[in-house]
């Protein structure tokens, strides 16, 4: 599977465009690759909502702390989902928190992956066809 680098506030990023599922509704997402982000996937509050996380999260005392670039710490929420990608299907926690904007996919998920960044043609590739989730 590979998925060509896309503009994303006017930078290139390496993305994986997959299927984000929750309790009763889905979304196909771009999700930008961050291997500074040590979550699973961070979604726009906006998504969370719609999608009807809110009704399925962990406990508020299970939400788990982030330090943004900008030092802020937070504690966001977070609930159980699956996540496809081609014929790949994961566990995943998806996070959300106020003011967020971006898909971000972190290292929760992408050591799961076999990934190879192709930098200089702007390529990304999934070399693994199967998950086996710790979870």
């Amino acid at each position: 599977m590979k998925y060509d680098y896309e503009v994303i506030n006017e930078r290139l990023h390496p993305v994986i465009r997959g299927t984000l599922v929750g309790e009763s509704k889905s979304e196909d997402l771009t999700m930008t690759v961050d291997t500074g982000f040590d979550g699973g996937l961070l979604i726009p509050t906006r998504l969370y909502k719609k999608l009807g996380f809110r009704k399925y999260e962990h406990p508020a005392s299970e939400f788990p702390i982030l330090e943004t670039v900008a030092g802020m710490v937070l504690k966001i929420r977070s609930a159980p989902a699956k996540l496809c990608v081609e014929n790949l299907k994961m566990d995943v926690d998806v996070w959300t928190m106020p003011d967020c904007n971006e898909i971000l996919l972190g290292l929760e998920v992408l050591d799961e992956l076999l990934l190879k960044l192709n930098g200089p043609e702007m390529v990304l590739e999934i070399l693994n066809l199967k998950v086996n989730n710790r979870k």
